[in-house]
């Protein structure tokens, strides 16, 4: 033990300690041996691991080849891809087909009524005018001539003179014969009678104006006009700061208030209850709700009762039932249809127009049971909920775009517009509903004018004799049996498609069944053999359970199968045999080889009896080796897991065995400290008791 104090020879003059630890060591043998053992046997536990991972990979390769798709493959091929691709499952027949594409399948799109954002604010600095470019400070040039502009340069100050600090000012006193305008939230310049097309732009400007105004790059010409339009909505800011034409509405979203059944409050309203709300900085009360649990009832009335209370037109203040999928679901929501107040900055529009300050537990529309004042739209009926006060309007389109909706969100900068496109192709309408709040209508989705998809046109020769065929995607099934078109353009000439027998995907199936089965024979022969020249033995040399599946693998490769015809009823039959093209079947190597010319003419000639002869419900070759192998992997009775079983527990055995004997020779180690300790005391004090008595005589004389 540690901290122990030994005595080691001082006395006897000996190394006691090396003399115990050789001692131990003499009797640690024996756990020396039981250690060795205990290799040897995860050495043909690790070699029985490796059998089971061959045979389970054959298995799985012979399963493949008991499959009509695998056998009797099947490809096609066009004769101009860039206008029709094809794809061919087993069960298409070999044929040759023509096919004209007239129409593709295009989606239905649509597009903001108007812009989503203000026109440029012309009076403002630049920098804050609503440009998607800002504007810097330095100089640009039109026709040879530099313009300035500095930080408090403006659009136009309405005099637009030469004592301007504006654009237009600037331009039209330059002497350049080129007088500007902005119209349609566009930069127009036009050339004066006599002064020749207009040129923008030099190599040394400073200023970044032409760029910002779409108008770089225009060619010259008597007129230039920008590309796309100036003032646009912010789309990275929060909706409340975007910039927006039509201010965002506000509106509350309850907390959850379905039951289990479908459209109908989870706890019922009393009759009698009153709601208490804040319509713009106004508190009223409705008058009695008549109560009951239908929701869709108690939003006409609440709606009803709230617009009757705060005097309000009729719809005025709008209260929905949410409508989302599934059940237990469902809240209420309410919104202010009025146009938006704005607050104190430009961007900016009043947030809290309408709040509820009191109502039932049973309707959740207050903070504190769980209300937000997040908007929401339905896409095609899917909801996404969005806080103006935080999300811009990509934060919106990549909510979109991560929906369920089917649609893809897009916002285009030239015409300041958000753009939904359908991702199914096909005359499909897209479906939009401002349940919450009125992002559809602010942005102009809401009413737009859809550009419905179109349906694919194409003719097949020989099918409904050549008449046009329609399709709602450009991926055609079911017109030809077990053959998928895939129309890419429109051409005038036909495309030639045609199916035939893939004999060389069958062949490399048939392959990879043959490579895994010499693999799996290989290793059983390595872990059986015997090296002379070395005089090392397998992990599993002499074993008869090896020897035995050997001999099952390479029994099942001779087999045949009853009821096939001549020339399809065994492996040899079609060009598989244990030994090169020609040799006996049986050759001792036993691996397996391919006649590859006759495993093709048998595959091309017949695939269907190739693919009997692997799965035939009985005899089939790969059903035989599905059967075996699994019998040998069993997981609690197969040969291969009762033998790592009793491995494990020889294992288990060993483990305790030595534990044991640890134990022992700990104990005797200790017990020899012990006594070679008082060895040691007892010659010492012998040695003392000497060197006395030696003191005495001398000092006596003697």
């Amino acid at each position: 033990m540690a901290g122990d104090f030994r005595i080691s020879g001082l006395a006897s003059g000996y190394d006691t300690a090396q003399l115990i630890e050789q001692l131990i060591a003499l009797e640690r043998k024996p756990v020396l041996q039981m250690q060795k053992k205990k290799d040897q046997i995860k050495v043909r536990s690790d070699a029985w691991r490796d059998i089971t991972t061959r045979l389970s990979n054959l298995k799985s390769k012979a399963s493949s080849l008991k499959l009509e798709a695998t056998i009797n493959a099947k490809s096609a091929s066009s004769s101009n891809d860039k206008l029709v691709t094809a794809t061919a499952s087993s069960g298409a027949a070999n044929a040759v087909y023509k096919i004209w594409v007239d129409q593709l399948a295009t989606s239905t799109k649509v597009a903001s009524g108007g812009q989503v954002g203000r026109e440029l604010d012309l009076r403002v600095k630049l920098s804050e005018a609503g440009f998607a470019t800002m504007p810097t400070v330095g100089t640009f040039t039109v026709n040879g001539v530099a313009i300035r502009i500095d930080t408090d340069t403006v659009m136009s100050d309405g005099v637009d003179d030469a004592g301007s600090n504006s654009i237009l000012g600037k331009i039209n006193s330059s002497g350049t014969g080129v007088t500007a305008s902005v119209e349609d939230n566009r930069l127009v310049l036009r050339a004066q009678p006599g002064s020749g097309p207009i040129r923008l732009g030099s190599g040394g400007d400073t200023s970044n104006f032409l760029t910002a105004a779409k108008v770089l790059g225009v060619p010259a010409g008597e007129t230039v006009s920008s590309y796309g339009v100036l003032g646009v909505a912010k789309t990275t800011v929060a909706l409340n700061k975007a910039r927006l034409a039509t201010g965002i509405a506000h509106s509350v979203t309850g907390g959850v208030v379905e039951g289990e059944t479908e459209g109908k409050l989870a706890t019922a309203l009393d009759e009698g209850t009153t709601v208490v709300f804040t319509y713009r900085g106004q508190e009223y009360t409705t008058g009695a709700l008549s109560g009951g649990d239908d929701m869709e009832l108690i939003a006409a009335e609440l709606e009803a009762k709230m617009n009757e209370a705060a005097g309000l037109e009729p719809g005025t203040i709008r209260v929905r039932v949410s409508g989302l999928e599934g059940k237990r679901n469902d809240r209420f929501v309410i919104t202010d249809t009025q146009t938006p107040e704005l607050g104190d900055g430009a961007d900016g529009v009043a947030d809290n127009s309408i709040i509820v300050n009191e109502a039932s537990s049973a309707l959740r529309l207050t903070i504190s049971e769980g209300a937000t004042t997040k908007g929401m739209f339905k896409l095609n009926g899917v909801a996404i909920e969005y806080d103006a006060n935080r999300d811009a309007i990509n934060d919106i389109i990549n909510r979109i775009n991560a929906s369920t909706a089917g649609v893809t969100a897009t916002y285009d900068v030239l015409s300041d517009s958000l753009v939904l496109a359908s991702k199914e192709t096909g005359g499909l309408t897209i479906t939009m509903d401002d349940v919450g709040g009125n992002f559809l209508s602010a942005v102009g989705l809401a009413g737009a004018e859809q550009e419905y998809g179109k349906n694919a046109l194409f003719r097949v020769d020989g099918v409904q004799d050549g008449a046009q065929l329609s399709s709602a995607s450009n991926t055609v099934s079911g017109i030809l049996t077990n053959v998928t078109l895939t129309l890419k353009d429109v051409g005038e000439d036909p495309v030639t498609v045609t199916v035939f027998q893939d004999t060389e995907s069958a062949a490399k199936a048939i392959r990879g069944f043959v490579d895994q089965y010499n693999s799996t024979m290989d290793l059983l022969s390595s872990l059986t053999a015997y090296d002379k020249e070395t005089k090392t033995a397998g992990a599993l040399q002499g074993n008869s359970a090896v020897r035995g599946i050997q001999t099952s693998l390479r029994r099942l490769t001779m087999a045949s199968v009853e009821g096939q015809p001549k020339g399809f009823n065994s492996l040899l039959a079609v060009g598989i045999s244990t030994g090169a093209p020609g040799r006996k079947v049986g050759s001792s190597t036993g691996t397996l080889t391919i006649d590859e010319a006759k495993l093709k003419e048998a595959l091309t000639s017949d695939p269907q009896s190739v693919l009997r002869l692997f799965n035939e419900a009985e005899q089939g070759i790969a059903v035989q080796y599905e059967k075996y192998i699994d019998e040998l992997v069993k997981s609690t009775s197969g040969l291969i897991s009762q033998t790592q079983k009793v491995l494990k527990e020889q294992t288990k055995d060993i483990d305790r065995r030595i534990e044991e004997m640890e134990a022992r020779l700990e104990k005797r180690k200790e017990s020899l400290i012990r006594q070679y300790t008082q060895m040691e005391k007892a010659l010492a004090a012998m040695y003392q008791q000497q060197m006395w008595m030696d003191a005495q005589f001398k000092s006596m004389g003697v």
